[in-house]
């Protein structure tokens, strides 16, 4: 489902077939016939960035800039502070639903 600003509402579309063999990719990488790969661990450490920044965004309820600078987890900080309550404990903690969300 994609939202179309220049049409009212939802509508449903057929995405594009895949033209990039990710395993081809991989082994080109590792081969050293090309320069960059999605994979790599640069990429990763954007992603986490990115995710880190929104849980720190959450947490103060303000803008984070970018490059992402806090050095402690804001998910763990959500947690201590009692803002993102865990149900369960343990390793793969069980999160409760933030006040006022249901729980599903």
């Amino acid at each position: 489902l994609l939202m179309n600003s220049a049409q009212a509402g939802w509508q449903t579309i057929t995405p594009p077939e895949v033209q990039v063999d990710q395993f081809d990719d991989f082994v080109g990488w590792m081969d050293g016939t090309l320069e960059n790969h999605r994979n790599n661990g640069y990429q990763a450490k954007i992603v986490m960035d990115i995710m880190m920044a929104i849980y720190e965004s959450l947490r103060i309820r303000d803008v984070v800039e970018m490059p992402f600078t806090t050095r402690e987890n804001p998910l763990d900080l959500l947690v201590e502070d009692g803002t993102l309550p865990v149900i369960t404990p343990g390793q793969y903690d069980i999160r409760a639903p933030f006040p006022g969300q249901e729980e599903n």
